[in-house]
């Protein structure tokens, strides 16, 4: 309550909660002593405003006293017409209480409120006019007693007041611990910087809406297993199951979760190489693979080390990328010194066997160089005694299948004579098996049927590269003017003549230098020569087949010359070149010395 005497300069303000009630107790209005004067004179100003309420004249409906003007305008003039009324009646007959004798003596039934007066509910109406004038009087003496002790009260709080003036107001400081210094500061500045703060927090962690959200988004169970293996979630101390209600409690959970994973029992990481790929795995936490295609590099054949001394680094190699394994390489097949294939030549350098006059490839085994090769007479030869070629350091088990480089050239260069130099070729198949042994197959091997009990040896066109040569026969020459093998003119010549010691003697048909001669009583071999005259030629086996003018039927076959003079690569001329040595090299046995290249040839293994 603000003092009545706040603003005069003579007076002490105080107030009115400070003053004490020290009357009687009012039961009626509920009064008692010790009560703040405040609390007195609300209580007496509820009490007088409920009276003055029920005295509003307003708050009655006095329609069924049809009073179109004049209506009463206070209590006292309400009272006063329903006196009138009553008086009216006295000369109306109402319809009486059954047993009553008629008004004005007569029974009306009373207000709830006069009960206690009229316990039976009925009351004689000129009685209960007198009791409701009696309880109006007393009402109006309650509010005229009311009104005074209100006045005095008013007095003494005014009184009161001007000894104890109320301070000026002024606003409380208060010492933050966050939001602003930690010095006295008004509430106001505080209220401010809360709020501002607060602003700032709901921007970073969002509306009670969104951390709700989050708060009910966990997904981990509390029936899920926990990964240290301690049983399910819910059984982690601390562990709120749901529903999640909190912030705290849902951030607690989350802590929970990642101490459960961080104290989980890590699994032990290894990986395992394939046979093609090397793997490398860094140690943990931070765990790093790598992985990189095998690659051996290039290693030596075994069943090479017939390549001895200079010839020793230059042995034919395999290298194994992934699961390819790739040949590389010039083979040059080991000879023998015998016929029996048994007598190894060691290789010790690239041209050692072009001086060695015999055909034989060494088959054996060489107590200081290990093996040969495995002769098949089948028409092949099996390098390193038909065991395994690639080195274990390359691969260590067989490979998937054989694989060949197909039918190739093989070359055996030889020397005539000091001086003079020429080769012998050979169709070869160069194959890799499925044992890993480099495998050589000559022309005999596809003339030996695979559905017939005998093969016709001789037969395959391939022999046409494919040098078969006797010892002391003439070299032929496939450039000189009178060899025809290209052309079709190339034909069986069948005529007529005689031969005497080494002179032929033409006498129907026409016949070339080179040609072999057959007929009745010819030696085997026998070669023309060359042309001496007209008609007139020499071969190169004396003997006497028919006389003149007796000839007998010749043949001349292939017409490839033989002469005495022979163009050598520097442009000169060689005279009477005859082989060295004799050699078939569609035989397995007589491909000693040959050499060919492996580079292309490829095998592969099982991923």
């Amino acid at each position: 309550m603000k003092p009545i005497n706040l603003n005069k300069e003579t007076c002490n303000p105080i107030s009115s909660n400070c003053v004490i009630w020290q009357g009687p107790d009012i039961p009626c209005i509920k009064l008692c002593k010790g009560d703040t004067v405040s609390d007195v004179v609300f209580k007496l100003a509820t009490e007088l405003c409920e009276i003055l309420d029920v005295l509003d004249v307003q708050n009655y409906d006095i329609s069924c006293f049809n009073i179109n003007a004049c209506a009463p305008q206070n209590f006292q003039q309400l009272i006063q017409l329903i006196i009138d009324k009553i008086c009216e009646l006295q000369d109306v007959a109402p319809s009486p209480v059954p047993g009553d004798s008629g008004c004005p003596d007569c029974l009306v039934t009373v207000a709830s409120c006069f009960e206690d007066e009229f316990p039976s509910g009925n009351a004689q109406l000129l009685d209960y006019v007198r009791e409701i004038a009696s309880r109006i009087c007393t009402i109006v003496l309650q509010i005229g007693g009311l009104q005074s002790s209100v006045a005095i009260l008013n007095t003494k709080v005014a009184i009161l007041e001007s000894y104890f003036p109320l301070p000026a107001p002024t606003e409380v400081n208060i010492t933050p611990d966050c939001v602003l210094p930690s010095v006295p500061t008004p509430v106001s500045v505080v209220v401010t910087a809360l709020e501002a703060a607060f602003c700032s927090l709901i921007q970073v962690t969002g509306d009670d809406i969104a951390l709700y959200n989050t708060i009910i988004s966990q997904c981990v169970a509390d029936a899920d297993p926990r990964k240290d293996g301690g049983g399910p979630m819910s059984s982690i101390p601390g562990w709120t199951s749901s529903p999640v209600a909190t912030i705290a409690q849902s951030i607690t959970n989350l802590w929970l979760t990642a101490c459960d994973l961080r104290s989980m029992i890590l699994p032990t990481l290894a990986v395992t190489d394939t046979q093609t790929v090397d793997l490398t795995l860094s140690a943990g936490p931070a765990y790093s693979l790598s992985a990189k295609v095998v690659d051996t590099g290039w290693v030596d054949l075994n069943g090479f080390d017939y390549y001895t001394a200079g010839m020793a680094s230059s042995k034919p190699q395999c290298r194994r990328i992934g699961n390819t394994i790739h040949f590389r390489g010039t083979v040059i097949t080991p000879m023998s010194s015998t016929a029996d294939n048994l007598t190894l030549i060691p290789l010790t350098a690239s041209t050692l066997y072009n001086s060695q006059a015999v055909p034989y490839v060494f088959g054996g085994i060489d107590g200081t160089y290990g093996n040969g090769v495995q002769i098949n007479s089948n028409g092949a030869i099996l390098f390193n005694q038909n065991n395994n070629c690639i080195p274990t350091s390359v691969w260590n088990a067989s490979i998937d299948s054989s694989y060949t480089l197909g039918w190739i050239i093989g070359t055996r260069q030889i020397d005539v004579n000091i001086s003079n130099g020429t080769a012998l070729t050979a169709a070869l198949k160069v194959s890799v098996t499925s044992g890993g042994v480099i495998s050589v197959a000559v022309v005999k091997d596809i003339e030996l049927s695979t559905t017939k009990p005998a093969g016709v040896l001789g037969a395959a066109p391939l022999r046409f590269i494919t040098s078969n040569v006797e010892a002391g026969e003439p070299i032929p020459s496939y450039i000189s003017l009178d060899s025809n093998v290209h052309n079709a003119s190339s034909q069986t010549v069948v005529g007529t003549g005689y031969i005497s010691g080494t002179t032929f003697t033409q006498v129907t048909g026409i016949f070339y230098a080179g040609q072999k001669l057959e007929g009745s009583g010819i030696l085997e071999d026998t070669f023309i020569l060359i042309e001496t005259a007209p008609g007139v030629f020499t071969v190169n086996k004396s003997q006497v087949v028919g006389s003149a003018p007796s000839p007998v039927p010749i043949k001349g076959i292939f017409p490839v010359t033989y002469s005495t003079q022979l163009e050598t690569s520097g442009g000169g001329i060689v005279n009477n070149l005859t082989w060295p040595f004799s050699c078939d090299a569609s035989d397995e046995r007589e491909i000693g010395g040959f050499a060919f290249n492996i580079d292309g040839l490829t095998a592969f293994i099982a991923p």
